[in-house]
């Protein structure tokens, strides 16, 4: 049963959203102790590795919109769940924000 999971899953590759920077400072690090060449290989696939299309959310929860209380969004008056999120949503600051801006 196990060995057929792993089967499937290799034929559905997971699209992940990883900062790859410290791997690429790792294998530059490691090139003195092993083949440079193939790990200069890995560098460039890495780098030339096509980027997930994805942008940063706000969830509802987070936002300066969002009523705590009521569950109301102030933007678009509707009712909604914390974990939501919308085109419009903008970070709410912390106190400590507000006063240094």
């Amino acid at each position: 049963m196990e060995d057929k999971k792993r089967e499937g899953m290799s034929n559905h590759m997971e699209k992940r959203l990883i900062d790859i920077n410290p791997i690429i400072s790792n294998l530059t690090a490691m090139k003195s102790m092993y083949d440079a060449i193939e790990l200069d290989g890995m560098i460039t696939a890495l780098k030339d590795a096509p980027a997930v299309d994805a942008v940063a959310v706000v969830r509802c929860k987070d936002c300066m919109y969002w009523n705590d209380g009521s569950s109301l969004c102030t933007c678009n008056f509707d009712i909604m769940s914390g974990e939501n999120f919308c085109s419009f949503g903008e970070r709410r600051r912390t106190s400590y924000e507000a006063d240094i801006i």
